[in-house]
């Protein structure tokens, strides 16, 4: 494993347990900015286009409170020292 796969490695480890946190905030960001499309101009590509996003948003949270808490696993832990 190269040093900026590693790097990287570790900021996903150290991320991994808040992703469901920033996701959620994703989440309502985009709830947000479709409401004030729809609103404002419902014909707006982007109206479309939010909805399926945050569909595969909710189902990536979902994945990562599945998953541990969230957070790696001591395999993946291990991988990565």
């Amino acid at each position: 494993m190269t040093t900026a796969n590693t790097s990287q490695d570790r900021e996903l480890l150290e991320l991994s347990p808040h992703a469901p946190q920033l996701i959620t905030s994703l989440i309502q960001k985009l709830d947000k900015l479709y409401m004030q499309k729809s609103q404002s101009n419902p014909h707006d590509i982007v109206v479309s286009m939010i909805p399926p996003l945050v569909q595969k948003a909710r189902t990536l949270r979902t994945n990562f409170q599945a998953v541990n808490g969230g957070s790696f696993g001591s395999a993946q832990r291990d991988m990565i020292d």
